[in-house]
């Protein structure tokens, strides 16, 4: 039994298949409103919005990492329709280190999301770990500035018009969730798929103008996996925020059994 809180969407449509889909950091299920109206127009996709723990309407966990993917391959594997994963960010990151332990996802799409979040020796095409460092400090000091911040660089290289759009879909971070937003900011260190090769295929859009994942990640992938990659121009890390037709293209064009015909 899971105790993330999950919420469903589906159309009007019989539903074909399920779409698990993991926010970002700082964000909860309500940020992909926008992509999901795409979807739930154009495809018979059931969208399985979750709350990963510690943010919108789940409960924190002890473990965040092992305790997360426990629980969404709890979810997983009670679904008797086929199930594809979607994860946006350290979403994508808890996709791709689910698909490592749950053979039962079709596929596995991620936004804007690394292989391992910070730079090591095995995988320099990520963050800086010093910087992710100072911004572990300073979201220890000062949540809700350093919320604030992130989320300028979400934004960035979006359309001007969506930044605000965006803004409106930060989750709530009240003083009694900070240890458990800390816990998942920890996480991403943790999480590390460069060495992954999961049994289904791994679909990967990367956005030229994000300013958390850098671009050299995509080229790391292309060069060094199997996996399918997928390069948006002129958009940010706020991608399924800010340009949800473009996201939802690509993601149809993968998943051609649950678009309407």
């Amino acid at each position: 039994m899971t105790a993330l809180k999950v919420h469903a969407r589906a159309g009007a449509q019989a539903v074909e298949a399920r779409l698990l889909c993991l926010h970002g950091w700082g964000f909860d299920h309500r940020c992909w409103q926008p992509l999901a109206d795409e979807l739930l127009s154009r495809t018979r996709l059931q969208l399985d919005l979750v709350d990963l723990p510690g943010f919108g309407d789940s409960p924190p966990v002890d473990n965040w990492v092992p305790d997360t993917r426990a629980q969404l391959r709890a979810l997983i594997e009670a679904s008797e329709l086929p199930v594809y994963l979607l994860g946006w960010s350290l979403g994508g990151q808890v996709a791709l280190d689910l698909a490592q332990h749950c053979a039962k996802p079709q596929a596995v799409f991620t936004v804007a999301a690394n292989l391992q979040f910070c730079a090591a020796d095995h995988w320099p095409a990520a963050m800086n770990s010093d910087h992710y460092n100072d911004f572990l400090t300073q979201f220890t000091g000062a949540p809700a500035a350093t919320v604030k911040r992130f989320s300028q660089l979400v934004a960035a290289g979006g359309a001007p018009s969506m930044r605000k759009l965006l803004r409106n879909f930060l989750a709530s971070c009240e003083p009694a969730q900070h240890a458990n937003w800390l816990q998942a900011l920890r996480a991403l260190q943790q999480l590390d798929a460069s060495g992954a090769r999961p049994s289904m295929p791994v679909h990967m859009l990367f956005a030229e103008a994000d300013q958390l994942v850098p671009l050299a990640a995509a080229e790391a992938v292309v060069a060094r996996t199997p996996f399918d990659v997928f390069r948006l121009g002129n958009e940010g890390h706020g991608a399924p925020v800010c340009a949800p037709a473009a996201v939802a293209d690509w993601l149809i064009a993968r998943l051609p059994e649950a678009r309407l015909v």
